[in-house]
């Protein structure tokens, strides 16, 4: 489990949110591995937010970043994809 671990970290840097598996026990590494982390859904959560209330109008710099629509739909797709594991960690 250990090197699927660190191929679906190396997978998660290149872009991918998803791992196909072939055996039952590794559902929880992608899991784990996979669903963004607490600064993940932070920054995604505000990105989201500025979009909206400037409802949507060209590009916008979040974090230093330049943002415009391709952004805010994986934006909207990292909240979504959201685990209760991490609603868990950041309520605690």
């Amino acid at each position: 489990v250990d090197g699927f671990e660190a191929e679906a970290r190396e997978a998660k840097i290149m872009g991918f949110d998803g791992k196909l598996t072939l055996h039952p026990e590794q559902v929880s590494a992608i899991h784990r591995v996979l669903a963004p982390t607490a600064e993940e859904l932070s920054e995604a959560r505000e990105v989201v937010s500025i979009w909206e209330r400037k409802e949507g109008t060209g590009s916008m710099e979040v974090r230093g970043k330049m943002i415009d629509k391709p952004h805010y739909i994986r934006a909207k797709k990292v909240i979504a994809r959201r685990s209760d594991d991490n609603v868990e960690k950041e309520t605690s």
